[in-house]
């Protein structure tokens, strides 16, 4: 997983001291077996730049396999990895 692991470990970290019940999958394949096996979700954060996949890819399988049962989904990128047409202004 390399560097992706890292991030992952993070948003885990934070979202289990806000107390939420987490379950932090590896990869795509991952969590898809996870739903494959009727494991359900409230929320579903998906990193931009996964191995194996992509975000948009995972989010239609998601979305397939779960139908309106789907969870809300969130994509999650570094701002150092977004590309060069995605600007960040400053606030105000």
């Amino acid at each position: 997983m390399g560097d992706h692991a890292a991030p992952r470990q993070f948003v885990q970290g934070q979202a289990e001291n806000w107390g939420l019940v987490v379950s932090a999958a590896a990869s795509g394949a991952e969590a898809l077996a996870w739903i494959e096996q009727g494991r359900r979700f409230d929320l579903a954060i998906v990193d931009m730049q996964m191995p194996g996949t992509d975000d948009t890819t995972l989010a239609a399988e998601i979305r397939t396999a779960l139908g309106g049962a789907a969870p809300p989904l969130i994509a999650l990128t570094s701002l150092d990895r977004r590309g060069a047409e995605t600007q960040v202004s400053p606030r105000p």
